[in-house]
């Protein structure tokens, strides 16, 4: 994918993040962070909704797999190859990025869940923020991705509250890419009420 460098930013120092869980509450919803795939699989239960392999590379539109929507905001998405030079470390096989800085939601498409997990990559600028967005599109949770600068590993969320979407938001994408593979679900979800993929557009028009 083509990323327009018209400027450089300065690279951040940033150390390991060793954290493997970390919970958050808020509003009385325990939203609980891993980077152990293993142990999320275990205490989740999730399957597997979207390797990406059956999409086209290049820019794409919103679109949905398995249980699950995808979208990007203000950008479109963009399916890398496999071993693309524009992410280090390169996925082994497609992925998912932005067309332009990874600012990502991946929403339940028949209403709320409560566990959703994937492969990432950081890139060489600041840590990704992972945020979990309620019904009302309010955050209920936000966790700074435990990777260090370009490196790839595991992104979940389990929590006892059901949650409308995730957002997956990088540093720097624009320049680098950060990129999600292999997202985890869990098979049940709960009717949403308030929210709708128009509703989360509207607060970036």
């Amino acid at each position: 994918m083509f990323k327009h460098r018209t400027r450089t930013y300065a690279s951040r120092l940033i150390g390991s993040l060793l954290i493997t869980l970390a919970t958050a509450s808020v509003a009385g919803a325990a939203v609980t962070y891993y980077s152990d795939e293993a142990a999320f699989l275990t205490a989740s239960g999730a399957i597997l909704h979207a390797d990406f392999e059956s999409n086209t590379v290049g820019p794409t539109a919103a679109f949905g797999s398995g249980s699950l929507h995808f979208a990007a905001v203000p950008s479109n998405l963009f399916i890398l190859p496999a071993h693309s030079t524009d992410s280090n470390p390169a996925p082994s096989s497609r992925a998912l990025a932005g067309n332009g800085n990874e600012n990502i939601y991946i929403s339940f498409s028949s209403g709320l869940g409560t566990v959703i997990g994937f492969t990432a990559a950081s890139n060489r600028y600041g840590p990704p923020i992972l945020e979990v967005l309620a019904a009302d599109l309010s955050v209920m949770a936000s966790f700074t991705v435990a990777l260090a600068p370009n490196q790839s590993g595991f992104v979940g969320v389990i929590s006892t509250t059901p949650f409308e979407s995730v957002r997956w938001l990088a540093d720097g994408g624009q320049y680098q890419d950060t990129w999600i593979d292999d997202v985890y679900a869990a098979d049940s979800a709960t009717p949403a009420q308030d929210a709708t993929w128009g509703e989360i557009k509207s607060l970036y028009r």
